[in-house]
């Protein structure tokens, strides 16, 4: 199942398990703020990466086809 992550221990807890993580960014959308759990994954090697151009149903069909190529 989908879940949201920010932060290091919880990225190597989801790879530990198994489980795939995926970084989903969309053009000209930023950080709402300083917190640390906005930036502390920059730099990690996902499994897979999502440019969101659509809508959230587009967003679903991109994941659910990554998920099942990787």
């Amino acid at each position: 199942f989908p879940v949201t992550i920010g932060l290091p221990n919880e990225f190597e807890g989801i790879q530990d398990k198994g489980g795939y993580t995926i970084k989903v960014t969309r053009k000209g959308i930023n950080a709402i703020n300083a917190h640390p759990s906005e930036s502390a994954l920059n730099g990690y090697d996902f499994d897979g990466y999502v440019d969101n151009l659509g809508d959230m149903e587009d967003l679903r069909t991109e994941v659910a086809y990554m998920l099942k190529h990787l």
